[in-house]
């Protein structure tokens, strides 16, 4: 698995707050190499893992060792070699609800070479209620591949409780009757009041 070098080195943290003469300073202090290294082999299993073992890692990534895996979630949904890890590592960073994943999350929207990474991304940026999320996953009911068409109606109707009849394995005049139903209705709310009105479950 590819890290970026030095990433087990985490350097203290020096908050300085003070007035005049007067300071104070905190330390934050370095993680525990163990955790780090269970944050590591976690993310790497990934790869591998399906159905509810899958979903439980993910969860002990993005809620039992948060404090620890958010830094390597954002260095590993950047640089990972495999899409299924830079996938995972999204899925966890939207449930953990971190705002360090905002900016992180958009990068992998515009700038992962994996359509099934950019479509993940968008959706966890929807989860942070990020404007950016839902045009990008409208705009895949028109992906070329009925796996990404698919995944991004289920997505939205997650995340809107909406359908508009789409059925991504349908025929394309059926789907693009549908497709401008969800165009007609983002054009109507706008990204920013879609993206307020998420629905998260």
């Amino acid at each position: 698995m590819r890290m970026s070098r030095g990433w087990t080195r985490t350097a203290a943290v020096w908050v300085v707050a003070g007035t005049g003469a007067a300071c104070a300073t905190t330390v934050e202090p370095e993680p525990d190499p163990v955790l780090i290294r269970q944050v590591v082999n976690r993310i790497a299993a990934t790869e591998t893992l399906r159905g509810n073992d899958y979903q439980a890692n993910l969860g002990v990534l993005a809620y039992d060792l948060r404090s620890v895996s958010v830094p390597i979630l954002l260095r590993s949904v950047r640089d990972d070699p495999s899409p299924r890890v830079r996938a995972s590592c999204a899925l966890a960073l939207g449930k953990a609800q971190d705002p360090r994943a905002v900016p992180v999350l958009a990068e992998s929207l515009e700038e992962d070479e994996n359509d099934g990474v950019r479509l993940t991304a968008a959706y966890n940026l929807c989860l942070f209620r990020d404007p950016r999320g839902i045009p990008a996953l409208v705009a895949a009911l028109r992906h070329e591949e009925p796996f990404h068409r698919v995944d991004a109606a289920q997505r939205l109707h997650v995340l809107t409780g909406l359908d508009f009849g789409y059925q991504g394995v349908s025929e394309p005049a059926e789907r693009e009757s549908a497709v401008r139903r969800w165009e007609e209705w983002l054009e109507r709310e706008g990204p920013e009041r879609a993206a307020a009105a998420i629905q998260l479950r």
